[in-house]
């Protein structure tokens, strides 16, 4: 029951995401020339303005807590070294979801070190964790300069393969984990 919780909300924050960054996208490609980007925001509909304000702060917020829900699932098979990037990304997340935005960017990082940890256990297939670390290096690549004072671009659709990846990784965590191979006891 826990795999399917922690799945719902990598689904569901996924998709949230996924709205956010495509109101943004539809902002840039009406007002091109607007800059610094945070005046898209002026020019947005309510609806815009919605998606980009609970989709996004509850796209990554539901995310983080997804990462923190997938290392707390598999904890005894995770390195402790992924186990922690993990609980650090989903902490980032959170508190770039109240306001401190540049946080947020632990999230992909520690999302990715997770999910590269999850196949190398083989409890994920190496097909998904190279789409979702990919992915999360992408999201990273047009995020991080859209923090600053620039202008955006339609390279910021870039950024909509990362909902895309955890939407594809909850897919897979709704079918289950694989559990541990009991081993028999030496006489």
């Amino acid at each position: 029951m826990a795999t399917r919780v922690v799945a719902s909300v990598a689904i569901l924050g996924g998709f949230g995401l996924v709205a956010a960054i495509a109101a943004i996208v539809g902002l840039v490609v009406a007002y091109p020339d607007v800059e610094p980007w945070w005046h898209l925001v002026d020019r947005a509909s309510p609806m815009q303005s919605t998606a980009m304000a609970i989709g996004g702060r509850f796209g990554i917020g539901a995310l983080g807590a997804a990462t923190v829900g997938m290392v707390y699932l598999v904890q005894d098979r995770l390195s402790w070294g992924a186990a922690a990037c993990g609980v650090l990304g989903g902490v980032g997340a959170i508190l770039g979801m109240l306001g401190a935005a540049p946080f947020f960017t632990l999230l992909p990082i520690g999302s990715a070190i997770v999910v590269a940890d999850l196949a190398r256990v083989r409890l994920l297939g190496w097909p998904l964790a190279i789409l979702f670390i990919g992915s999360a290096v992408a999201f990273l690549a047009v995020m991080v300069p859209a923090m600053g004072p620039s202008r955006l671009d339609t390279s910021i659709a870039l950024g909509i393969l990362y909902p895309i990846a955890w939407i594809a990784l909850g897919i897979r965590l709704a079918r289950g984990v694989p559990r541990a191979t009991a081993v028999a006891s030496g006489t």
